[in-house]
């Protein structure tokens, strides 16, 4: 008995900060299935959107054309990423073949425990990039830890969003690029980021100016470290099946943001580029848009005339005042952090920056 509790004391003692680990993770899940079993829908940004154009997804495996029940809520599928509501367009074919009966609510709460999953993947690969980085074992779940405490990231994690499925591949990308960097596998670690991103760039076009810093990255260190590198063997059956991947992938992409620069001269058409004028009529963005072209636009000196803050003082007071108020909210533009407080994480946040810059 004595020998057994040995055994346990060591094993704990050896895997401490795996075990903090695995708190931390079950907390997290535990957090936001209770959020996504029991939160009355149309409370999460943008969820019912996600939802809708889900079932639309899900009357066709192809990608269906624009209907009014899509491009009332101002986002439009052709020419624009896909790949996150065909998705739940396939699970929602699976699970009404499974439950024929399923109720609509049902199949939302479904979908708010797969986004659930995907975000739960990119907490772990958020501690794997934090091993590649970190090599304290306790300092490594310091970015965890700040991740399953950011409560949008939390709150996201429970609902029916394509930043959890695109966070996930994001992190997936820089996580196969670091090993790149560290010179482990160079080949299959840059394919794999290059299918992450590419899969990425196919749920949310915001990703594309990641997609192209990781690129220049990438070939920044094949330019740097050009006569370390052994010549290119991709013969390998594992090298065969990721470049097999990436071809489609990259053929997406470029059907999509290759014909919109060809065709539209942008990487996303405007509406009135793709729908009716009546159609577009209905969007909220456009009319927004719309209403601003109305007004005024102050120079730079004009606006500082009129009493709006210089661009030093917006960038590095207000702006990132704001970014803490938003980020660490709940509802991104909706805050209740007490005002003052914010001056504490400001101060934290330029200690950050001149530690970083020191170490």
């Amino acid at each position: 008995m004595k020998l057994n509790l040995d055994l346990i004391k060591n094993f704990i003692k050896e895997n401490a900060n795996l075990i903090v680990l695995l708190l931390m993770v079950i907390i997290f899940v535990s957090t936001t299935l209770i959020i996504a079993i029991n939160l009355k829908p149309g409370i999460i940004p943008d969820e019912e959107a996600h939802f809708a154009f889900a079932k639309h997804f899900s009357t066709t495996w192809g990608i269906p054309p624009d209907t009014y029940d899509t491009y009332q809520w101002g986002w439009y599928i052709e020419q624009n990423p896909f790949l996150f509501h065909w998705i739940n367009g396939r699970i929602i074919n699976l699970v009404q073949l499974i439950v024929p009966s399923i109720t609509d609510l049902e199949l939302l709460i479904t979908l708010r425990v797969i986004n659930a999953l995907s975000a739960s993947g990119t907490v772990l690969f958020c501690y794997l990039l934090s091993k590649q980085i970190i090599k304290n074992k306790w300092w490594q779940l310091v970015p965890v830890f700040l991740l399953t405490n950011t409560l949008m990231f939390v709150f996201l994690a429970a609902g029916v969003n394509y930043d959890n499925l695109a966070n996930l591949l994001s992190i997936a990308g820089m996580f196969f690029l670091v090993r790149v960097f560290n010179g482990r596998e160079l080949y299959q670690n840059s394919l794999l980021w290059m299918i992450s991103i590419a899969l990425g760039t196919l749920v949310k076009f915001t990703l594309l100016p990641l997609a192209l810093a990781m690129t220049i990255a990438w070939i920044i260190y094949l330019l740097l470290n050009r006569s370390q590198l052994s010549p290119l063997h991709l013969s390998g059956n594992k090298s065969l099946i990721l470049i097999l991947i990436l071809l489609p992938l990259i053929t997406f992409n470029f059907l999509i943001y290759g014909v919109n620069l060809i065709k539209y001269q942008s990487l996303r058409p405007a509406c009135s580029d793709i729908l009716e004028d009546s159609q577009c009529a209905i969007s909220p963005y456009v009319t927004r848009h719309q209403e601003l072209a109305l007004d005024s636009k102050l120079t730079v000196f004009e606006s500082i005339k009129d009493g709006y803050p210089n661009p030093l003082e917006y960038s590095s007071n207000i702006w990132i005042r704001n970014l803490f108020l938003r980020t660490y909210g709940i509802l991104g533009h909706q805050s209740y952090f007490p005002i003052k407080i914010i001056d504490y994480y400001q101060a934290l946040f330029y200690a950050s920056i001149i530690i970083g810059i020191l170490f």
